[in-house]
């Protein structure tokens, strides 16, 4: 009996020693904790333009901002005061009005759910939709937005997709398993939608082309192509249109209304908004056409079960596709890059900059023995993104991504990689690879200065 309320005195004594050392270490993770949110508040407090790139301001030049842009420091600053401030109830609250009137929700939650919905509504503004016709869906990138937009029409051989052949893999591939016949359009060396050939595929699929899809912005040449009209035409065959805007939304302002646009997609991610979601803006009545892709919480107001089948009342509008817990946070992110974009900097400002930041650079590269762009240079007055898609004569791509790697400077590219442009690069232009430089409003002449000295370095063939 003595040994066994001995070896019972032992486990509780090596019980409490554990629970001691537990306790310890969670004190010291939480005053790490503490101290990593001090750091980071003190490393915010050195920063006074919200506009500014977060992060340490080093040597390191981010010309990758195609992928994804740096994140705005007020960006980082509202998305740490709102996670501060609503905690508990960070991810609770769908967004969605219903939430604000909803019985048993405490006041956190509902100033939570208000907060949420001035972010939605700043982000409906930045999309330029029609308030009363349009709403929006949030989704983990364009990528799965596009993807889920693919899944929710019921297509057959007997439909066609209409898509140029420069199109990024994210609105290529979803479209060609949608059911549908895909048919490309051409696409002429310098990045141009071949028109000839446009039209010409729309009257010979003349009432079987049921959606055309483009970019609004290349992500390897930055060309913007003639929106409004290419809508219009394939309208006027009965097509719809679904638009990528990624690499559009960051740079320049969106119009989905005055495009005439049915779908639209970007991402908060190439915003400045990296913890931010991608957006799908679609007509409220073909929501209402459409059941759930992803049924799940929240998506409908009632279920019930008659004659061994279930009767389902959905939610309406967005809810319906928007199962779970919303992404808030991610939401609040993103309209606080849209309160940088269009309050702090200002799309005249933005616009201006970039603009001259790309003439800058195609200046100092075309200086250089060997430059060989992509695409032509871009003419005064004319919008393009701010990126450069280029080879040098004699250098492989991939030496050339490393020794500016090398040197400091991010860029994309190489012989692996031809950044989600196969079709084009590698049949329409016949290239192994290319590197792709893209500024940002983050970007100073003085790196855009660095960068082309670099790539003159190796051109000249010198080694650091």
């Amino acid at each position: 009996m003595k040994d066994k309320k001995d070896r019972i005195q032992a486990a509780i004594q090596e019980l409490e020693a554990a629970l001691q050392e537990e306790t310890a270490k969670n004190q010291q993770q939480m005053r790490a904790g503490r101290e990593d949110v001090l750091h980071l508040a003190t490393r915010l407090l050195e920063f006074s333009d919200p506009a500014q790139r977060f992060g340490p301001q080093d040597e390191l030049i981010r010309s990758n901002s195609a992928a994804t842009a740096p994140a705005y420091v007020g960006v980082v600053s509202q998305t740490l005061k709102t996670l501060w401030e609503y905690g508990p109830y960070a991810g609770r609250p769908q967004g969605s009005e219903r939430v604000a009137s909803r019985s048993g929700e405490d006041a956190g939650a509902l100033a939570y759910s208000d907060r949420v919905n001035v972010a939605r509504e700043k982000i409906e503004r930045f999309a330029g939709i029609d308030a009363q016709a349009d709403t929006l869906i949030y989704a983990i990138n364009t990528s799965d937005a596009i993807g889920k937009l693919a899944l929710t029409f019921h297509f057959s051989k007997d439909d066609v997709v209409l898509l140029p052949e420069m199109e990024h893999t994210s609105n290529f591939l979803p479209w060609l398993n949608c059911g549908a016949t895909t048919v490309l359009v051409k696409q002429n060396t310098d990045g141009t939608i071949d028109r000839a050939d446009f039209e010409h595929k729309l009257a010979e699929n003349r009432g079987r082309v049921r959606l055309f899809t483009f970019t609004t912005a290349s992500n390897i040449s930055g060309r913007i192509p003639p929106i409004k009209e290419l809508v219009g035409l394939a309208h006027e065959a009965g097509a719809m249109v679904a638009l990528d805007c990624a690499q559009y939304a960051p740079h320049f302002p969106m119009d989905k209304k005055g495009w005439g646009a049915d779908f639209t997609s970007f991402s908060a991610h190439k915003m400045g908004a990296p913890m931010g979601p991608g957006v799908l803006a679609v007509p409220k009545k073909w929501l209402e056409e459409h059941n759930s892709l992803i049924p799940g919480g929240g998506t409908i107001s009632d279920v019930r079960w008659k004659g061994g089948k279930p009767q389902i009342s959905w939610s309406p509008d967005e809810a319906k596709h928007q199962p779970g817990t919303w992404p808030t946070i991610g939401i609040i992110s993103m309209g606080a890059a849209v309160d940088v974009i269009t309050r702090d900097i200002g799309w005249e400002k933005l616009i201006e900059k970039e603009g001259r930041l790309l003439r800058l650079g195609y200046a100092r590269l075309g200086e250089i023995p060997g430059f060989a762009p992509l695409f032509p240079v871009p003419s005064p007055g004319r919008w393009r993104t701010p990126v450069i898609s280029f080879n040098i004569k004699g250098i492989s791509p991939d030496r050339l991504v490393r020794e500016l790697s090398s040197r400091g400077i991010q860029v994309r590219g190489g012989s692996q990689d031809p950044i989600c442009n196969h079709l084009f690069i590698r049949q329409t232009l016949g290239l192994e690879g290319f590197v792709r430089i893209s500024l940002g409003w983050h970007t100073t002449e003085q790196e855009v200065e660095r960068i082309a000295a670099a790539v003159r370095e190796v051109a000249g063939g010198k080694r650091m």
